[in-house]
């Protein structure tokens, strides 16, 4: 789950060549269109929302074939436990068997994968905003290389490292709700 066979901007650049130029119906640069109405928040929203798909689909679509890889190999495992094999044979439904013995237990080895990586997706955010011409805080901690104002580089790396440890820090709180084994205190 650590390592990724296609790195975040071959996926963006395949997309920018499918969804921007071959079928072009997603915008391929920008935040918002220049045009935007700006008083109407609705469409306004809606257009920083579609200049926004690209992005967090090159990002997400990267991950996702290893989650499900990962999630099959869990749940090829989990499947063939006494307590599955058990629950088989006491007549449990089958839906109840895949709900709460395969996927509670397989989710959390998975949340655990995502929490670990946090801080590659927001590498991997840095160089899709600068594929799609994106302004957001990858493009902002760019430009202030760029300019050498190292106490904005200071300022955008403490917010991330805050933000992706409040994030762990989130999802070890949420924890006891995926895995049964581990119970709050």
């Amino acid at each position: 789950m650590g390592i990724h066979p296609i790195p975040y901007y071959v996926v963006a650049f395949v997309l920018l060549i499918i969804f921007g130029f071959l079928w072009p119906v997603l915008p391929i640069s920008g935040g918002a269109t220049m045009a935007s109405d700006r008083s109407n928040t609705f469409a306004f929203a809606l257009d920083v929302v579609v200049h926004s798909i690209l992005p967090v689909l090159s990002l997400m679509a990267v991950g996702i074939g290893g989650w499900f890889m990962g999630m099959r190999a869990l749940v090829s495992n989990i499947v063939t436990e006494d307590y599955v094999v058990y629950a088989e044979l006491a007549g449990v439904r089958r839906g109840k068997i895949l709900r709460s013995y395969v996927m509670r237990n397989a989710l959390g080895p998975q949340v655990t994968g995502l929490a670990l990586q946090l801080g590659a997706i927001f590498n991997g955010a840095i160089i899709t905003e600068q594929v799609f011409g994106y302004p957001g805080v990858g493009s902002l901690l760019i430009s202030a290389v760029h300019a050498g104002d190292y106490s904005l580089v200071l300022g955008i790396t403490t917010v991330s490292i805050v933000a992706v440890s409040a994030t762990v820090l989130l999802i070890d709180l949420l924890y006891p709700l995926i895995d049964p084994r581990v119970e709050a205190r």
